[in-house]
């Protein structure tokens, strides 16, 4: 199991919990991370930051796939499309 967190520092982190320990970092942000979620199919990751940008990383590498001027963003039921809201 795996737990998806943001923080001040400006990284979202996802974390292994059965041991505890940071498998990968998805940053570095220039805001304050204040949303994550993983895709239906986990294998893509949304951040979105209080300066108004949402990014998409590949989970399993931690590559940055896209970034979009963002409020909130998430993901459609099937993986294939990321939804967002402005302003």
């Amino acid at each position: 199991d795996f737990v998806l967190t943001g923080s001040d520092d400006g990284f979202a982190k996802l974390w292994s919990v059965c041991r505890g320990d940071c498998l990968r970092s998805f940053g570095s942000l220039d805001a304050r991370v204040e949303s994550v979620r993983f895709s239906p199919d986990a294998a893509s990751v949304l951040t979105v930051s209080t300066d108004g940008v949402a990014k998409l990383w590949k989970t399993e590498s931690g590559e940055q796939l896209g970034l979009f001027e963002a409020q909130d963003a998430a993901f459609s039921p099937d993986s294939l499309s990321v939804l967002t809201r402005s302003g």
